[in-house]
């Protein structure tokens, strides 16, 4: 493929559809610009992927490695991913390392050559309609990395112990189940670790040096197994519960392939976490008698190479099977819990006879495994007291050596037969206690189960009541806010009519006053002008006519004067009255309001 014609967006958009090609999900090109390092994101079995694209000429700075890390952070991305035509620098690698960043080379997309082993499970993809068929593409990845795994662990022939014995070697199945457990495989490692327990190439001793380092890893691998069951596969079971939660209200958030895929995903690794706690009494099995021997007298026999770097290890192996037991405890304790909180598993009847199966195995296990610990201490017990039968033979003699020892064979004899019938009492006790115990168990998990129903059915018909009587309350509240809507308007317009009414009467009343005085004038104006109208004519006596006119003018006009005094005064007190029946009117309305209880309401509506 030439790149050299390409471009940088053109390129983003090629290596987007490699992507999808090779099986992921989802694969959307950011903006040009302000995308924060990021050029693609991208999805695949719930994982989200931050890829920056660099088409270069030369190799890759640290610069690319620093901008694929803070990008991936912003877009909340679980992986930063740097994909390019070309390779990274030495310093660009070192950093990556460091920060883990991927870098996958998009050469491999197209010659479809196998990826590296931190990209290789990202790339199977088939359509998923079924848990079945999720399933399926699971198991056909699991298949194809383990197959991987084994070309990569075969080309490796001298493989030297975790315990730096450089005389010792790994079997090919240890080799390959130690492999797996690096890849987070650990049924198939486990798996693989019984076959290499049968191994006919190398001796007891070798196989046992073989079992106490994979024990190692195994511990390693099973804490960082519940780790990311304690935190992120319980963030994810919050998601579907709030999906689940909003899908009831018809607001999801997901698509239903999302969800499905989600949903599966987490099944899918709760299936695998039991099927892992399961398996785990099969290296407890593996582990003999004449193995425990050999661990618990490591320094007194000898067997492994003495004075070597190995002896502080052998002895911290030695410790990694009581620390292998507490984390299958604490495993199944997870189990337990899981399947307690989650509603999903809970009511499933299959994975609860299975939860309780693997506390069976786990108890079972563990007393086999402490018994025969304890077996082995006795044997060192029984050694030692033979080891003083031939010092005392030494001392006083062969016959009563002889004697001593036949002595100390009946009494071995005795002490072992008394042992089987008390073993085997204790046995029946045990098994009959377990018995009772599981009966018991089952009557209270049968009435946990029917107080549950119980309470449900209580807190739903409780919510219907309440449900109703919300209902009833909201309608009542309704009903009584429009009759006092209905009641402040009425008592608005009864006070906007009466009001009204008011103003009328006043208006007609002074206009009535107005007018009278008015016509009281005009009749005095017109006496006036006829007086005046007198003056000027001619008479013999006109000096004492024009004093008696003049009189009756100066009364004329003092009652005119008087008249509109007491068109002011009427006019006041008319003013007065009305105001004063307003005032009476607005009372009125108020008080009968406040009877109602709607005074401010009433208020707010004749003020307006």
């Amino acid at each position: 493929m030439d790149f050299s014609s390409m471009s940088g967006w053109d390129f983003e958009r090629y290596c987007a559809d490699c992507l999808l090609k090779k099986g992921f999900t989802k694969a959307e090109v950011t903006s040009g610009s302000g995308d924060h390092g990021v050029d693609i994101i991208a999805e695949q079995n719930g994982i989200r992927f931050g890829i920056q694209c660099k088409l270069y000429q030369g190799q890759i700075p640290n610069k690319a490695v620093q901008e694929a890390y803070t990008g991936a952070s912003y877009y909340d991305c679980d992986v930063a991913v740097i994909m390019s035509n070309s390779e990274l620098t030495n310093q660009a690698q070192a950093e990556a390392k460091k920060l883990r960043v991927k870098f996958w080379n998009i050469v491999d997309y197209i010659s479809d050559t196998t990826l590296k082993p931190a990209t290789a499970s990202f790339l199977i993809h088939t359509k998923i309609e079924t848990y079945e068929d999720y399933c399926a593409q699971q198991k056909n990845h699991e298949n194809q990395l383990e197959q991987q795994i084994e070309k990569d662990t075969l080309k490796r022939k001298n493989v030297v112990l975790a315990v730096n014995n450089p005389y010792e070697s790994d079997s090919e199945n240890i080799r390959l189940a130690k492999a797996l457990l690096k890849q987070g495989c650990l049924c198939q490692s486990i798996l693989y670790f019984s076959k290499g327990n049968n191994s006919v190439c190398y001796s007891k001793n070798q196989l046992l040096l073989q079992k106490l380092s994979y024990i190692r890893y195994l511990n390693d691998a099973l804490s960082q197994k519940r780790n990311l069951m304690k935190f992120t596969f319980a963030k994810q079971c919050l998601e579907i519960d709030r999906e689940l939660k909003l899908a009831a209200e018809d607001e999801m958030t997901m698509e239903q392939e999302e969800f499905n895929q989600k949903y599966w995903h987490v099944r899918y690794i709760y299936e695998q976490f039991r099927s892992i706690v399961s398996k785990l009494s099969v290296v407890f099995n593996s582990f003999t008698t004449d193995d425990l021997i050999k661990i618990e007298d490591l320094k007194k026999n000898g067997w492994y190479r003495r004075h070597t770097v190995e002896e502080d290890s052998l002895y911290e192996l030695r410790n990694q099977l009581d620390g292998l037991l507490e984390e299958w405890k604490q495993l199944f304790s997870d189990e337990f819990e899981i399947w307690k909180s989650w509603y999903f598993w809970k009511n499933d009847v299959d994975i609860t006879t299975e939860i309780q199966q693997h506390k069976q195995l786990v108890l079972t296990t563990e007393a086999a495994f402490t018994d025969r610990r304890k077996s082995v201490y006795e044997k060192f017990a029984f050694d030692r007291a033979q080891k003083e039968i031939i010092r005392e033979r030494q001392i006083f003699g062969t016959l009563l050596q002889e004697l001593l020892v036949e002595r100390c064979k009946e009494q071995n004899f005795e002490r072992a037969k008394q042992k089987i019938e008390l073993q085997q009492r204790e046995n029946e006790r045990i098994l009959r206690e377990r018995q009772e115990a599981a009966q018991k168990r089952q009557e209270r998990l049968i009435k946990e189960q029917q107080d549950a129903t119980r309470r449900k059915q209580e807190w739903l018909s409780r919510e219907k009541r309440e449900k109703e009587q919300r209902e009833q309350e909201r309608r009542l509240k309704a009903k009584q806010e429009v009759e006092r809507k209905e009641l402040i308007q009425s008592l608005a317009e009864q006070y906007r009519n009466e009001y009204q009414k008011i103003n009328f009467e006043s208006s007609a009343k002074r206009t009535e006053l107005e007018n009278s005085a008015e016509n009281e004038i005009n009749q005095a104006q017109k006496q006036i002008s006829e007086f005046l109208k007198q003056k000027e004519a001619f008479t013999l006596f006109r000096k004492k006519r024009d004093s008696e006119l003049d009189s009756k003018i100066a009364t004329l006009s003092k009652h005119i004067e008087k008249v509109k005094l007491n068109l002011a005064s009427q006019l006041t007190i008319c003013e007065q009255t009305e105001e004063k029946r307003k005032q009476e009117l607005r009372m009125r309305i108020l008080n009968e309001a406040e009877k109602n209880e709607v005074k401010n309401g009433v208020k707010r509506a004749i003020n307006c």
